[in-house]
């Protein structure tokens, strides 16, 4: 599932409609899409099936075809996979 290039207008208005006290950063590499997102209160995070939800209503795919392989990260982990997704995305450059 990946969003089309400047296409993420979209996403951001349903994701805040979802989300209201939850901001968003998509990450798009050339083989996924990665959510990060960042809430002052943890109560306000959206849970994991949540956000599977989203991406499942968003592309009108159903959850069960891409759930065994969306991930969670938490904390430092998460942070931690940003910055080495990152530097990997540098090295290879896009596609």
């Amino acid at each position: 599932m990946r969003f089309r290039p400047n296409g993420y207008s979209a996403p951001m208005k349903n994701y805040g409609t979802g989300f209201p006290t939850s901001r968003p950063s998509f990450f798009q590499t050339c083989n996924r899409v990665e959510v990060y997102t960042a809430q002052e209160s943890p109560d306000d995070t959206p849970s994991h099936r949540e956000l599977a939800e989203f991406f499942a209503d968003f592309h009108n795919v159903p959850i069960n075809e891409f759930f065994e392989d969306f991930l969670e990260r938490t904390g430092p982990d998460a942070v931690r996979h940003l910055f080495q997704v990152f530097v990997e995305s540098r090295q290879h450059g896009p596609r």
